[in-house]
């Protein structure tokens, strides 16, 4: 009967202290209601660039105010051309390309940094159980009888730990990091353009050598009919030496300019292999007799409108803006830093509970 009332009473213990460890992490999970809370924003306010008219401007042209629009650049901008393997190249190329796929790499790490610094706005909360059942030997030396064989224990802990950002230096880097994650995205924007850009000009240039060739084909011909017209003049006394050296030069001269072009056009072929990361061995590209283009118009505003769609200048106006961020982090630093940290657990022998602050 008194070996139950102990049991019962060391339960009773148990629940007590598994209540108070409860409590505790209750504490620091309360804390995430103060993420939001009030603090010191010490970042300079941003503007963006503007621009700016020199008092020596003499034109007469209108001035429009620019809106960043590179979220509004076409992705599929070259099937306007409406070239089958034109698409094929530009879709395989972007799925392989190892240059594109290290950009888009950098971003995901950019974005997973980001989300990384986020997370230090929250408590961070861990929790932990061990357990162990241990027997000893009975044939021990120097162990008496009364000394227990068994020995069992068990311990469950946790720890919460958060730091208040007064002075919103985490704020400030999650939003530096998030200005990052953007100029890396518009960094593999830029890339792609790039790429596809790189693409379209090899590709039509490959072609301008076919129609090239097409044309050559057709002036050897001629030529070699020519030289054997000359040749049955000579024959006949009505042509001259001189005719059928030069009609022998022309043919020759022809011939040469001929296979200098199909020299450039494997070039160009194994240079747009390169692009859609494949051997040139096994990449070709079968050739045409005449160049095909799409006959479109272009407005003559348009080609101001495209710098709003640049990549490469939305990704230095996200510099500038991380770069303002940077400033508040900074000044961040000569205020003190607080942080609170709460650790308790429960062992075999009682409960154990931590709570401390750092500054």
């Amino acid at each position: 009967m008194k070996r139950f009332a102990t049991s019962k009473a060391i339960g009773a213990r148990r629940s007590v202290q598994y209540g108070r460890l409860a409590a505790a992490m209750l504490l620091g999970l309360s804390l995430t209601a103060c993420v939001n809370g009030p603090a010191f924003d010490l970042a300079p306010s941003y503007q963006p660039p503007q621009f700016v008219v020199p008092d020596s401007w003499q034109g007469t042209s209108p001035f429009v105010k620019a809106e960043p629009a590179d979220n509004k650049l076409r992705k599929d901008w070259w099937r306007v051309f409406n070239d089958p393997v034109l698409n094929r190249l530009e879709t395989e190329a972007v799925a392989t390309n190892p240059d594109l796929q290290a950009a888009a790499e950098r971003f995901v790490q950019a974005r997973d940094v980001m989300m990384k610094v986020r997370s230090r706005l929250l408590p961070q909360i861990g929790l932990e159980f061990n357990a162990s059942n241990n027997k000893a030997s009975e044939h021990t030396l120097f162990r008496s009888e009364d000394d227990p064989i068994h020995d069992s224990s068990v311990s469950s802990g946790g720890i919460a730990s958060w730091e208040p950002d007064f002075w919103s230096a985490i704020r400030n880097e999650t939003r530096a990091e998030t200005y990052r994650a953007q100029q890396r995205a518009a960094d593999y924007a830029l890339a792609r353009l790039s790429l596809q850009a790189e693409i379209a000009d090899t590709y039509f240039t490959l072609r301008g050598y076919d129609a090239q060739s097409a044309i050559y084909r057709r002036s050897i011909a001629y030529y070699q009919k020519s030289m054997e017209i000359i040749k049955t003049q000579f024959e006949g006394a009505i042509a001259s030496a001189v005719d059928v050296a030069r009609a022998q030069y022309l043919l020759s001269s022809t011939q040469s300019k001929a296979l200098k072009i199909q020299a450039s056009r494997q070039v160009t072929e194994h240079a747009l292999a390169i692009l859609v990361n494949r051997a040139p061995a096994g990449f070709h590209i079968e050739p045409v007799d005449r160049l095909q283009l799409v006959d479109f118009n272009v407005p003559k505003t348009l080609p101001a409108r495209l710098l709003e769609r640049r990549p490469d200048i939305a990704a230095m106006e996200r510099e500038m803006a991380e770069a303002n961020r940077v400033i508040g982090i900074a000044r961040a630093a000569f205020f003190p830093n607080v942080s609170f940290n709460f650790g308790g657990g429960y062992e075999s022998n009682g409960f154990d509970l931590i709570i401390h602050h750092k500054v």
